[in-house]
């Protein structure tokens, strides 16, 4: 009985099912490009970390960052460990 009133409404209004699949298709298509989308740019993004390095500041804290060297003994070796 539901099946036979859906199949029914779907005949007596076809620019309803029309709109509706092609809005469901429209959705469909626009996640699935959302999400190789967004699997592409973290791909990008990863690959340009790997290349480019990190660099990584240590400063006590009250210090500016480009003062770094000069405060902390022995910032060659931390940085040699770093970079090993």
């Amino acid at each position: 009985m539901l099946a036979r009133n859906s199949v029914r409404e779907l005949r007596v209004r076809p620019i309803r099912t029309a709109l509706t699949v092609a809005g469901v298709a429209v959705s469909t298509a626009m996640l699935a490009d959302m999400l190789m989308l967004g699997g592409g740019i973290q791909q990008s993004f990863g690959e340009l970390l790997e290349s480019r390095g990190y660099e990584l500041r240590v400063s006590p804290k009250g210090t500016l960052p480009f003062d770094t060297e000069a405060t902390i003994p022995g910032w060659g070796t931390l940085r040699d460990s770093v970079e090993g």
